[in-house]
């Protein structure tokens, strides 16, 4: 039985295979999803849903199928410096070509602009032990992200510097250390946020900015061409594209679904 669903799966999944946007739906259940998951063996899929939530659970549901997924995040009325993070980390990954098997976005993230394609290198900075690294440049640089120099962290987005050693709240909400010999950054290390302490010791950590930076650019121009878009319900996404267009008061900042397509 199984290997006849496997069979109906990547005969769907074939049927997607084309360039461009396909839509799947309207169909119940986790079926979009599953015949996803099956065509991101031969391409990247960018899947797009109607809704915040489905978008949500389908990277659960494909994380637990083993699906290499990444979710890129709706910006809310109340920007939350972890979301921006996550949305610049992403596009950082598409740009190094380090990126999943599927992308999966509500129609509110897709409408939202983004930086372009040659800014992002600017918003997200990627730091490794032994790296030669100005510590005064950083400094300059987390100040220009939108970090607040502080005496002690206690929230994101945050750093503190004594002698050669530099303490960052990033705006993902990870607590790191850096210990600088000149310009070198000789150790890294997690912090705890109660303490304070040296945690273990780290390899590498991504810095985003804090600041929404848009140009005309959104979350297609950054995927390979290769990619396939799969969209969950056309008509649903279609009505729900609309209805958040009317509702947001600067749509400056969007981009219309119709153009979008």
């Amino acid at each position: 039985m199984k290997l006849d669903v496997d069979k109906k799966f990547k005969e769907i999944a074939s049927i997607l295979d084309v360039d461009g946007c396909v839509s799947v739906g309207p169909v119940n259940g986790s079926f979009p999803s599953l015949a996803s998951a099956v065509l991101s063996k031969n391409r990247g899929v960018l899947f797009i849903t109607a809704h915040l939530d489905d978008a949500d659970e389908c990277v659960a549901m494909l994380q637990d199928i083993g699906v290499s997924v990444a979710l890129f995040p709706a910006l809310e009325s109340e920007v939350a410096k972890d979301i921006v993070a996550l949305r610049y980390a992403l596009l950082d990954n598409l740009h190094r070509k380090e990126m999943p098997e599927i992308i999966v976005a509500s129609v509110p993230a897709v409408m939202q602009k983004t930086p372009a394609v040659a800014q992002v290198t600017q918003m997200v900075r990627r730091l490794q032990v032994r790296d030669e690294c100005s510590l005064q440049g950083l400094r300059s640089w987390l100040i220009d992200a939108g970090y607040e120099r502080v005496e002690i962290l206690s929230e994101s987005a945050q750093f503190a510097v004594r002698g050669g050693i530099l303490d960052i709240a990033t705006a993902a909400g990870e607590f790191v250390r850096l210990d600088f010999f000149g310009d070198t950054i000789e150790t890294m290390h997690e912090v705890d946020p109660v303490s304070l302490g040296s945690d273990c010791s780290i390899d590498e950590v991504i810095l985003t900015s804090t600041s929404v930076i848009e140009s005309g650019s959104n979350l297609l121009e950054h995927i390979p061409d290769a990619w396939c878009v799969v969209l969950d319900d056309i008509r649903e996404i279609s009505q729900q594209s609309k209805s958040y267009f009317d509702r947001v008061v600067d749509t400056t900042r969007l981009v219309h679904f119709e153009d979008i397509q």
